[in-house]
């Protein structure tokens, strides 16, 4: 055999290894794709949304439980990504806004929350009170936005327990900055 023969052997010997290298890497690449549709599908029995749900998409990427449909529905269960039968997933369903924005403003409306006959307003006025609390915090070292924290927490409080002076009137509060400003002559 010629030099000229053996070149050429090994030559088809160098294609045919970089052929097998090729088609061994798509067949990787197949193997991974199979495994990706594999658990797409089983997401997809077990009715977890991966696409438009952040909980789904990570329960997704983190999931190591192999094929077993029931631990993945418990385990979507135990992280909000599916909900109980028979409930429905209050995630899937968004708030009505305009609802809570006119129930906010119809409890924060004037004349509404004001306290029955079981509330009663004795006692120093619950913004004063916060005011006083908030310079003795001070005082004693705590720090401002821990003291502005507990100041604002008992003026909510005492909003929420039906003390209308914790309450924001903008009427009576521009009423009273009107009388002032024309005390001052402005």
């Amino acid at each position: 055999m010629s030099d000229h023969d053996e070149n050429i052997v090994e030559d088809d010997a160098d294609s045919s290894i970089a052929g097998l290298r090729a088609v061994a890497k798509q067949g990787k690449e197949a193997m991974a794709e199979n495994t990706t549709l594999k658990r797409q599908l089983l997401f997809a029995r077990a009715g977890i949304d991966v696409q438009d749900d952040g909980i789904g998409e990570m329960l997704f990427r983190t999931w190591d439980g192999g094929d077993d449909l029931d631990a993945l529905k418990v385990k979507a269960l135990k992280v909000g990504a599916l909900s109980a039968p028979g409930t429905t997933n209050t995630r899937d369903t968004p708030p009505d806004e305009d609802a809570l924005r006119r129930q906010a403003q119809a409890d924060f409306a004037p004349g509404v929350g004001q306290p029955g006959s079981g509330v009663a307003m004795d006692g120093p006025n619950p913004i004063d009170k916060a005011l006083g609390d908030f310079h003795a915090n001070r005082k004693a070292g705590m720090p401002q936005a821990d003291a502005q924290h507990e100041a604002i927490t008992q003026v909510i409080a005492a909003g929420m327990s039906g003390d209308k002076r914790a309450r924001f009137d903008a009427q009576a509060h521009a009423a009273a900055a009107a009388e002032a400003r024309a005390q001052r002559g402005y």
